[in-house]
């Protein structure tokens, strides 16, 4: 009798790995075409190339049943519990859990291999990879981390420098290409990201807001400023404004059924920095970080942002009321109270039952005159790829199984997550695909804001205006001294 798993596994194989060989040679020619000295490619033909990615081929070989292991965080209580690797066994109709029993499954047929996924507590990841290498058993063959425990792990010279293996193609397009760029260090990549995850994704700010209010008060669709590429601090700063002198609410009323412009949290004020196009660090041409926060840029986003976040009758923030209720913003936008509610794209999983119709915004830019929106990773809950130093000769396998699983999870996985319970069951209206599109191409990993040098990545939470610069003069030398140090690290370990 024939197996019908293991007939769909090889039909999805044939489908996803063997399809792409008749086209191998008619890919290379037309890659070839156009790096060509002596020929322009055509718009059309650029187009086309964007809008079609051209088949890829993965190295897949028999690795005789050899055992897989994939460290993962394990948090079953918490939104920040794997998503991406765990899942129940056989198929329950979600999206995302089937997506992930597929992959596996795949993977498993492809290089017969038998996944293991491995739980550990996250914070718990550096003691269990630091044993792991010294013990030289190779115990994990990759590992998803938060970037600050990537960060230690990298400078006790404890991970694999990910230019180094070959088979691993970070320039594929199922690899976020920006995070290649942001996290290089002297030229060496310790962690990287892209579609082989959902979790940096999940934890990207993001700005909701209430359709039912935006039409009852006769605002214009941020939608517009969106279309129009006019969606800037001040036209987000501006409603909240208007919409709290418009209200019928008073500072006497209970926190639960008080109405606010927006709903946030301390994090809004870095992450809104970011978005305006500001470096907490940037590179220079040796690819070594440099201190770049402060300038009058800075200051002046600061000051707009601050003006909303410290304003009690426009702005109800949980961590300043010392109000940590579960899911408190997420019940209060649900019940209409609020116009715009900031958070990340996975609260957007949470209020997917709301009666009022939401849409989804980027974190609006600085002017209009910025190129481009920018949308950071929660460097606390973000988990990214790392692959631990090995003691044996397996590591391009390793890297080819990792190559894969990032190649089927722009296959199966984002499709899962992005098209079928973003777009169609949770965000409702066909203009969220836009913002979206947006937030998810315009990831950024700003090493300052991530590793938190002396508090620069931290510094501004909670911060009064007023306190800016003289709060930023007190933690620049340290930070820059532990960046120096990082430096200093890496180089003892051959970072140059």
């Amino acid at each position: 009798m024939i197996n019908l798993k293991r007939f769909i596994l090889f039909a999805l194989i044939f489908v996803i790995i063997l399809t792409p060989l008749a086209s191998c040679s008619k890919a290379a020619e037309t890659k070839d075409e156009k790096v060509s000295d002596n020929d322009t490619p055509t718009n059309e033909i650029a187009d086309s190339a964007e809008e079609i990615p051209p088949e890829y081929q993965l190295n897949v070989f028999d690795w005789d049943k050899r055992i897989f292991n994939i460290l993962v965080n394990y948090n079953p209580d918490s939104v920040w519990g794997d998503v991406d690797f765990t899942s129940v066994e056989e198929s329950t109709g979600d999206p995302v859990n089937d997506a992930v029993y597929m992959r596996n499954a795949l993977i498993e047929e492809m290089f017969n291999v038998k996944i293991n996924i491995i739980p550990g507590q996250r914070d718990g990841h550096i003691n269990l990879i630091r044993n792991a290498v010294k013990a030289g058993d190779n115990s994990y063959d990759i590992t998803f981390n938060t970037p600050r425990e990537n960060y230690t792990l990298f400078l006790e010279g404890l991970l694999e420098d990910l230019f180094m293996i070959d088979s691993i193609d970070l320039d594929a397009y199922f690899w976020d290409s920006n995070s290649a760029k942001d996290l290089s260090v002297m030229n060496k990549l310790y962690m990287a990201t892209g579609d082989i995850s959902l979790m940096p994704k999940r934890s990207l700010n993001t700005l909701m807001f209430n359709k039912k209010l935006i039409a009852d008060y006769n605002y214009e669709s941020p939608y517009t400023y969106l279309k129009d590429d006019t969606w800037t601090i001040d036209k987000f700063t501006q409603m909240c404004r208007d919409f709290e002198n418009n209200i019928n609410t008073t500072a006497d009323m209970p926190i639960v059924e008080r109405q606010f412009s927006i709903l946030t949290f301390n994090d809004m004020m870095p992450l809104s920095l970011l978005g305006g196009g500001i470096e907490f660090a940037g590179k220079n041409s040796d690819d070594i970080p440099e201190i770049t926060f402060w300038s009058e840029k800075t200051a002046t986003i600061f000051e707009k942002i601050a003006d909303i976040l410290f304003d009690k009758n426009i702005c109800f923030n949980w961590q300043i009321e010392n109000l940590n209720i579960p899911q408190i913003s997420e019940t209060k936008f649900m019940a209409n109270q609020s116009m715009f509610y900031w958070a990340e794209l996975r609260s957007v999983e949470i209020i997917r039952g709301m009666e009022a119709d939401f849409g989804i915004l980027p974190v609006p830019k600085y002017d209009e005159s910025q190129v481009g929106y920018c949308h950071t990773v929660n460097p606390w809950v973000a988990m990214l790829m790392a692959i631990p130093i090995r003691s044996d000769n397996e590591l391009e396998k390793v890297g080819a199984v990792t190559n894969a699983y990032a190649k089927l999870g722009h296959d199966m996985l984002i499709p899962a997550y992005y098209e079928v319970t973003l777009q169609r069951k949770i965000s409702r209206d066909d203009e969220s695909e836009i913002s979206i599109d947006i937030i998810l191409d315009t990831m950024r990993y700003d090493q300052g804001y991530m590793y938190n040098w002396g508090n620069i990545g931290g510094f501004t939470l909670n911060l009064k205006p007023e306190k800016l610069a003289s709060s930023y003069e007190k933690i620049e030398i340290a930070a820059k001294k532990d960046l120096q140090k990082m430096i200093d690290k890496l180089d003892a370990i051959g970072g140059n």
